[in-house]
Formats: structure tokens, C-alpha cells, sequence
């Protein structure tokens, strides 16, 4: 899979309007050029087919993103994208348990998140 270093995906990034899978996909870019492994958890994707795969529950964030024995979880959302009940819960249960859990709609935002964790 081809890297894309910070500048590009920052670009890409302020010259368009994106839809929530367009930004998970340049989040998900951004932070592999930055040295995560990204995981995109799609919780939802049982529920969807009618049943229930494997331990994800539903509200689980969109990705997970491990670094030097750090897991972040990030929760991807368009600008005007709402956080649904069921991922405010599963958000607080994670951080309950001690998990770093961060909705973010921009780069921008990603990196504050990132620089409050000081994680990079």
C-alpha cells in the first residue's frame, strides 16, 4: 500500500468537500505516514447483514490505531456528522477502561488529539 506523507493528505484535504468515508480515508492515510497501524473497525457490518460477527459491539469506534505499545481509537464524523447514542456510551465504557477515545472532523482536529495525547 503506497504511503502518503502529511503535506499531501493535509492538502487533499482543504481542497474538497468530503463525505465521512473520504475523511476516514485520508485520517487513515495521515496516520499511517505518521508510523500508526491503522484498523478500520466496522462495527456496524453485523448488524447490517443480520447478524452478529465476532466481539465488536455496536457504538465501537471507527479505528484503531496502534503505535510503540499506544492504542488510540478514533471515531471519524463529516463536519456536520452526529455521534449516535450508542457510540457516546461505548465512547465513555472505553474510556472507563482506560482507552484514549477521540472523535475528530478534520485533520486539524486529528492533530489536536493527537498533540493532547502526546502521540505522534
Amino acid at each position: 500500500m503506497p504511503r502518503t506523507d502529511k503535506s499531501t493528505t493535509i492538502n487533499k484535504l482543504h481542497s474538497m468537500t468530503l463525505s465521512e468515508a473520504r475523511l476516514e480515508r485520508l485520517v487513515t492515510d495521515y496516520l499511517r505516514a505518521c508510523g500508526w497501524f491503522v484498523l478500520k473497525t466496522d462495527a456496524g457490518a453485523g448488524r447490517r447483514a443480520g447478524g452478529n460477527f465476532g466481539s465488536l459491539q455496536p457504538g465501537y469506534p471507527d479505528l484503531t490505531c496502534l503505535k510503540d505499545g499506544q492504542v488510540l481509537l478514533i471515531e471519524v464524523k463529516s463536519p456536520t456528522g452526529q455521534v449516535s447514542a450508542i457510540q457516546k456510551y461505548k465512547h465513555l465504557e472505553l474510556q472507563a477502561h482506560g482507552c484514549r477515545v477521540h472523535v475528530v472532523r478534520s485533520i486539524t482536529e486529528l492533530e489536536a488529539a493527537l498533540e493532547a495525547n502526546a502521540v505522534h
